[in-house]
């Protein structure tokens, strides 16, 4: 009997040993399991974190491009820009020609009406000089007829009107020499007049082509100005879309650079899945190797 107890205590170890042993089976059951799903798990995400890495990169890569082409944009506009501070610095320069050609035209057009008045006083004055001359042929005249008359009477005073015929007669002379001096004048006068209009006419037509060039000097500094306004709202408008694309490039690259950071934490994520499923892996080996 002594002898029966011990065994009877050995058996109930034994039972006890072989229940945990059971349980230990069982939970290394549950270890496997759980480590195949692990890895499953681990596999599963090391696959999602590929495709997100994957996409990522593209969406980076479309980023950059997009980038670039903001970048382009920008420079395009900066082209622009420069063209139209160009552009107002011509029509500038013009505005400033044309304000010059106004002032010339201007004088121009002034000394042509004075010419236009000094031509109407010396026409003014030409035909007070044929006035006078004709006035000279008109004493010219009646001096000869009583010359004449002079002669005429001498010679009925004989040998005592000789010296009067003499004076008469070299009075005569001389109305004939004031006639004829008096028919060149009028003729030189009239030519002159006939010039005179001529200049006069030629004078007018300067001062109303001039006036037309005023008036197209005018209507092209209307342009100019116009144009200037327009490449201003222009040149303006550029301002504002340069800034705000420049806000956008910046904006861009700052999504690149968090999509790089995306991209890195997905690498990071990837490995870290590698690495947990190696852990599974060896944990499921230990586990059957227990079993």
């Amino acid at each position: 009997m002594a002898l029966g107890k011990p065994i009877l205590r050995l058996i109930d170890t034994l039972r006890e040993l072989s229940r945990n042993h059971l349980n230990l089976v069982e939970r290394m059951s549950e270890v496997e399991h759980s480590s195949v799903q692990v890895i499953e798990s681990a596999n599963q995400v090391s696959v999602n974190v590929k495709k997100q890495s994957d996409s990522t990169n593209s969406t980076a890569a479309a980023i950059l491009e997009i980038s670039q082409s903001l970048e382009d944009v920008v420079d395009k506009i900066n082209n622009v820009h420069t063209a139209s501070t160009h552009a107002l610095d011509v029509t500038s320069q013009g505005r400033t020609s044309i304000s010059q050609l106004k002032i010339e035209i201007e004088q121009v057009k002034f000394e042509a009406e004075q010419t236009q008045l000094q031509m109407s006083s010396l026409d003014e004055l030409s035909a007070t000089v044929a006035s006078m001359s004709q006035s000279i042929q008109d004493i010219s005249a009646q001096t000869n007829l009583l010359a004449l008359n002079a002669s005429i009477e001498a010679a009925r005073a004989g040998e005592f009107g000789r010296g009067f015929a003499v004076v008469a007669e070299e009075v005569r002379a001389l109305a004939q020499r004031s006639n004829e001096s008096a028919d060149n004048i009028i003729k030189n006068v009239s030519s002159v007049r006939d010039q005179s209009h001529q200049v006069t006419e030629k004078m007018m037509d300067v001062v109303e082509r001039t006036r037309r060039c005023f008036d197209t000097a005018l209507q092209a500094d209307e342009a100019l100005n116009e144009i200037t306004k327009e490449t201003q709202n222009v040149q303006d408008q550029i301002n504002i879309i340069s800034a705000n694309t420049e806000q956008q490039n910046m904006a861009t690259r700052e999504i690149s650079q968090h999509i790089e950071l995306v991209v890195e934490g997905a690498r990071d994520n990837a490995e870290v899945a590698d690495q947990a499923a190696k852990v599974a892996e060896h944990l499921k080996n230990l586990t059957l190797k227990s079993i």
